[in-house]
């Protein structure tokens, strides 16, 4: 009987390891299904770790990455006789230098050389495999897809859930990296709750309070829906927000910038998970997954566009109930490990 391959992964963290590790990579690579084949650990740190692989997550360790400890990590790995993946969702690089959240030159020095020097690279999207092509020949994408353990999955035609069936209800989830992205659609918005005061914005993360767009925000019928304690870290935010939110429209901004063109369709995933018809900037994110008018509505990036996009669902539930299902549909028969976590050990068998 063949040993069970043994992985170790160093998830990218501050307290708790990000969602986008849980997504990509813990929850996949502990798939029931994966349980016999592989052995799994998962950790802050290498040192002492039997493993054939190690995957390296991102920026790994924000606060202490620099070209030095990559460069240590990487010797560690070989002269363990382990193989070395480097896992990323983001083209770092791509961020504008005056950004606040633009890596130092140290994260980036660190983040060039493991591209350069991993036995293989794992990206989201096509459009990052070609970004990184001339750092490394060996990638491959794994799409994000959605752990079902995690989902609770409703009918569209059931009773609502705990929050904001009072009134009509636009949804947003997104961070406050994205807040330029949410700044896009504010006058679309503000165009649409002044026509309809029965209209309220639930918003699941935040808004920069130092932007422009929060204080205009603050003048609109606005709800933050905040998890309970515990309830953040990913496994437990996500049965709670598929349990517990519900809304009627739910809005996935993206300003088309060469950061945002690396960006996945997680949003797309999120709210088909929740039964929502989702309304998508239509850029390379969500081209190919969305598909206008059958599983969501793509939109330029007027303003106009969008208001019109948030008016035509607001007045057409059979067109919200058709889309959502369609969406719903699609997620759960092909984006769920459920379908995909083979694709996660076919990556690991590359390496050998």
């Amino acid at each position: 009987m063949t040993s069970p391959l043994r992985v170790h992964v160093l998830y990218e963290h501050t307290v708790h390891p990000h969602s986008s590790g849980f997504i990509r990579l813990l929850r996949p690579l502990t798939y029931p299904s994966l349980a016999s084949t592989l052995d799994v650990s998962i950790g802050r740190t290498y040192r002492g770790i039997d493993a054939d692989v190690v995957i390296v997550d991102r920026l790994w360790q924000p606060a202490k990455l620099t070209l030095k400890v990559a460069r240590e990590m990487v010797n560690e790995i070989r002269v363990a006789g382990a193989r070395f993946v480097y896992a990323l969702d983001d083209d770092f690089f791509a961020i504008p230098e005056e950004h606040p959240n633009r890596p130092t030159s140290e994260q980036l020095q660190a983040v060039d050389y493991f591209l350069r020097t991993a036995d293989a690279l794992w990206v989201t999207t096509p459009y990052l495999k070609d970004r990184f092509a001339s750092y490394n020949r060996h990638i491959e994408i794994l799409p994000n897809c959605l752990d079902d353990r995690l989902l609770v999955r409703r009918s569209l035609h059931g009773p609502p859930p705990l929050f904001g069936r009072q009134k009509r209800v636009i949804g947003y989830m997104g961070t406050l990296t994205h807040s330029d992205d949410f700044a896009m659609i504010l006058p679309s918005l503000e165009a649409v709750c002044a026509r309809h005061p029965e209209v309220e914005i639930q918003i699941i993360g935040g808004i920069d309070p130092k932007t422009d767009a929060y204080a205009r925000l603050s003048a609109l019928p606005v709800r933050f829906l905040v998890p309970d304690s515990g309830e953040g870290v990913y496994p437990n935010f996500m049965l709670w927000y598929t349990s517990r939110i519900s809304w009627d429209i739910a809005l996935a901004p993206l300003v088309d910038t060469d950061f945002n063109q690396a960006k996945s369709d997680i949003k797309f995933l999120d709210y088909a998970a929740i039964g929502t018809p989702g309304i998508f900037s239509d850029v390379e994110a969500y081209r190919g997954h969305v598909v206008h008018g059958e599983n969501g509505w793509l939109c330029s990036a007027s303003p106009d566009a969008w208001e019109n996009a948030i008016e035509t669902l607001l007045q057409q539930p059979e067109m919200r109930i058709s889309l959502a299902s369609a969406a719903q549909k699609y997620v759960f028969t092909r984006r769920t490990l459920l379908h995909c976590a083979m694709d996660w050990l076919d990556a690991l068998r590359h390496l050998e």
